[in-house]
Parts: C-alpha cells; sequence; structure tokens
C-alpha cells in the first residue's frame, strides 16, 4: 500500500465547532448588532443562511477580528456575500475539453485566439515543465480505453461578444501527462480537467471585474490572509499596462483529474479536498521538480439547509414563497441554535449512497476498489511543478473556503439563480452611509484643524506676555 492510502483518522469538521460553535454565534450576534445601529434602515437586518456560513467557515480569529469592524463595513461585506458565492457560475456553457480529447492546435503562444502573449505561458517553460513531468508512474488502471468524445467545438475558437478567452490546450496537456492519464482519487483512466477555482470565474473582462470587487470587498475583510495569496495568482496585472490579465486561470497549477462524476459532484459542492499542512515539501521521483501537495475528503454536510428551513431556528415567510433555502433569514436569538448546527454539520452526503458510474464501472462510493468507499478524511498527494507549488495551495485553500459555504448554505443549489452584484437596495442605504462617513471624517478634519488654530493663538498671546 502507497503512502497515500494509509488509513489515517477521520476528523469530522464539525467536532472543532462543538468547543467553539457559542463564541461564534455571540460573535454573529454582535456583527448584526453593529450593522443594525448603522442605519434606521437596517434596524430589523437579520442574516441569511449565505452569510450564516461565514461565521461557521472562517478561522475563529478572523471572526473575531472582523467583529470589531464597524457597522457599515460588516454591511458591505454580508451583501457581498452572494456575489462571492456567485463567482463560479457559468453564465454559458464554457466547452471544457476531456483530457481525453485529441487536441491538436498549436501551442497558446502561436494561436491568437486561444490566449495574447501576455496571457500565454512561454513555450520553453511549457516544455521544460512536459519534460521533467513525462516520468511520472502510476495511474490508470483496467480494460481498454474507450474512444474519446466528440469535441464540441474546435479548440482555439473566440468565444463570443463578452470577450470570453479559449481554453489553454497545452495547459491541458500538461495536466494529462502529470496526472499520468488518470483522476486523481481513483486512478482510473478518462478523466476531466477539474479547475480548482472556477474557470468561468476569470474567463472575460466583465468577470474578472466582478472577481476583484469581491475579492477586496469581500474575501480582502473575511479571510484576509488568504486574498492576499490568491488575489495575485487569480488576476495577474500585465506589465506593461498593469491592467488585470484576462486567463480564466487555466493553468495547470489550478487543474486536477477527476473522472466525470467526481467533476461534477465537485462543482456542486457535494465533497471539498482541505489542503493539509505539512512541516516539510515532498517531492515526486524525479528530483526536486515536482512537489506533492496533500489534500484531504471531506464530504460536505448538503444537508443542513433542508434541515434548517424545517426547523424553529429560521424566521417564517411573510407570505407563502418558494424562496431558495439559502435565502432564509436565520433567528439567531432562537434557543438550541447552536446545538442543532452542530448536531447537522456532522450528518455528510458521504452517510448516503450515491449511484452511478464510479469510471471503469462499481459505485461512485466504491471508488478506492470493491468495498473500499471514500470516507472523510481519506487522504491522497495531487501533483504539481515544483514552482507553482504555492499557488495550487493557495487556490486550494480558497476552493476549501468556498466550498464549504456554498455547502452549509446552499448556494450550491441554485447556483444559476446567484446574484452577480448587490441588489438596488444595498446600493441605496451603502451610498448614504459612504456620504455619512464622508461628513464625519470632513467634520473630524475640521475640529483638529479648529484646535490647531487655536493652539497657535495660545503659543502668541504667551509669547506677546513674556
Amino acid at each position: 500500500m502507497s503512502r497515500s492510502l494509509e488509513p489515517v483518522d477521520v476528523v469530522v469538521p464539525s467536532i472543532s465547532y462543538l468547543g467553539e460553535m457559542e463564541e461564534r454565534l455571540q460573535l454573529a450576534r454582535d456583527c448584526l448588532g453593529q450593522v443594525r445601529r448603522c442605519d434606521s434602515e437596517l434596524a430589523d437586518y437579520q442574516l441569511n443562511l449565505m452569510q450564516l456560513s461565514i461565521v461557521l467557515t472562517i478561522d475563529i480569529h478572523d471572526l473575531r477580528y472582523l467583529s470589531i469592524f464597524p457597522g457599515s463595513v460588516l454591511y458591505s461585506i454580508l451583501e457581498h456575500t452572494e456575489m462571492f458565492l456567485s463567482g463560479g457560475k457559468s453564465l454559458e456553457d464554457t466547452d471544457e475539453p476531456t483530457l481525453v480529447t485529441d487536441i491538436s492546435v498549436e501551442e497558446p503562444s502561436e494561436d491568437a485566439f486561444t490566449s495574447t502573449p501576455v496571457e500565454a505561458e512561454p513555450s520553453s517553460r511549457a516544455a521544460e515543465r512536459a519534460q521533467s513531468e513525462k516520468h511520472a508512474k502510476g495511474g490508470a488502471s483496467g480494460g481498454p480505453s474507450p474512444p474519446p468524445p466528440p469535441s464540441r467545438r474546435a479548440q482555439g475558437t473566440p468565444r463570443g461578444p463578452r470577450g470570453e478567452q479559449a481554453r489553454r490546450v497545452a495547459e491541458v496537456k500538461l495536466v494529462r501527462e502529470r496526472d499520468n492519464r488518470g483522476c486523481v482519487v481513483t486512478h482510473r483512466s478518462h478523466p476531466e480537467a477539474a479547475h480548482i477555482v472556477p474557470y468561468a470565474m476569470l474567463n472575460s473582462p466583465v468577470r474578472v471585474e466582478k472577481a476583484r470587487t469581491f475579492l477586496t470587498v469581500f474575501l480582502q475583510r473575511v479571510a484576509p490572509r488568504l486574498s492576499s495569496e490568491v488575489h495575485q495568482i487569480l488576476i495577474p496585472s500585465d506589465p506593461q499596462t498593469r491592467q488585470p490579465v484576462v486567463s480564466g486561470g487555466d493553468y495547470a497549477f489550478n487543474m486536477i483529474s477527476l473522472n466525470k462524476h467526481l467533476h461534477s459532484y465537485w462543482d456542486q459542492a457535494i465533497f471539498g479536498l482541505k489542503p493539509v499542512q505539512e512541516l516539510e515539501h515532498r517531492f515526486y521521483g524525479d528530483g526536486e521538480k515536482t512537489r506533492l501537495v496533500r489534500v484531504e475528503w471531506r464530504w460536505m454536510p448538503t444537508g443542513l439547509p433542508a434541515a434548517l428551513a424545517k426547523s424553529t431556528h429560521v424566521l417564517p415567510l411573510a407570505r407563502k414563497s418558494r424562496l431558495a433555502h439559502c435565502r432564509r433569514k436565520v433567528d439567531l436569538d432562537s434557543e438550541g441554535l447552536g446545538d442543532f448546527l452542530c448536531s447537522e454539520l456532522q450528518k455528510t452526503t458521504g452517510d448516503e449512497a450515491h449511484s452511478g458510474d464510479g469510471g471503469d464501472g462499481g459505485d461512485v462510493t466504491d471508488l478506492l476498489g470493491p468495498g473500499l468507499p471514500i470516507e472523510s478524511g481519506y487522504r491522497f498527494d495531487l501533483r504539481v511543478a515544483a514552482a507553482d507549488a504555492y499557488k495550487m495551495e493557495a487556490l486550494l485553500r480558497f476552493q476549501w473556503l468556498s466550498i464549504q459555504m456554498a455547502a452549509i448554505s446552499g448556494a450550491a443549489e441554485v447556483q444559476e439563480s446567484l446574484r452577480d452584484e448587490p441588489d438596488d437596495r444595498y446600493k441605496a442605504i451603502y451610498q448614504r452611509l459612504e456620504a455619512k462617513a464622508m461628513k464625519e471624517v470632513r467634520d473630524q478634519s475640521s475640529r483638529l484643524g479648529s484646535w490647531g488654530d487655536a493652539g497657535e493663538s495660545s503659543e502668541e498671546e504667551d509669547g506677546s506676555g513674556r
């Protein structure tokens, strides 16, 4: 048995909550009080489940820091939560090729439609990375390979009126070779290229600008360390123009190979990959050119939104409505809310049997072999070029935060209906709050100026007296 398949202690995500749930909920109440006091129109403001998922997900130290922000800042953060969760939604079919598709086009640096010179990785570096990883061993198992699926769209074609970028086929090839043409979980053949941070989030100028907004307004406040790590990775600047580069995050360090079922489950936040911190770097057997990045499989508690909607811990709807679970308002003062959340967070999707083909036959839950289902706590290694390892690790942390929030809140169930910008009510209130804040700054500056003038006059009087 290889190191990556060694049994590990299963760590249930909610266990860490048991000792700090009440503190988290109290901090949520403190934040809510700050928001209500900052504007009369927000006196009855309530958190919905998407906003509560922040409280249940981020590091407790970040949550404590967040709770001391002014009410106007907290209001802005809360109202950008849905925008953050909508970041991965696709407005149109992105036509992602599978890794078995025979891609026969030029390198991206030679194809004006596949990428611009600023965006393209130098072909010399791509060749070097491919050469360093071509000796990778292990991988695919069992049976003859099925024929590759037909290509849905010629590679390297333009994407339409929004300036969407085509796929970087050279990077997809690198992923295919790096992962031995097999799923990184099951090692079965014919996987798909699955993005750690969704391709659709960054593949057009409009989406890049929206991503910059929620990275700055939302992530920088709720997870400041993570924000500083991922911003430059996800939205690099053109060294000549200093403008953000539209790339779609379509690089090998942002992709792993998953079979089609696991790819779909990942997109639906049915499971997440928690990065495992290690004291020392580990390398694959080709010198120090390929790093191993360890992750831990976690089935997500996707049943929480429905259970909460049926409980007494949500506020009743004003009228009969089919409001999505993620938009239901939570009563933070309801008795027993903490115990209810702790209980539901331990009921994960992996407790249920999923039907379907896991690759070469067998149930999806038997992906490690006959009678060997994947359980939360299963650890395995991802491969990545050593120079890009820090990027993959940062993006995995971003993925882990967003998947937890999407699963806990139920936002993953209604991904296509999530708003990608705050509503008009927020804009009107926030403009008023900004105007109020600016007036306070001007008044304070005026008072400081008056005190300075008074001090100078006093010194002049003292001088004349001497």
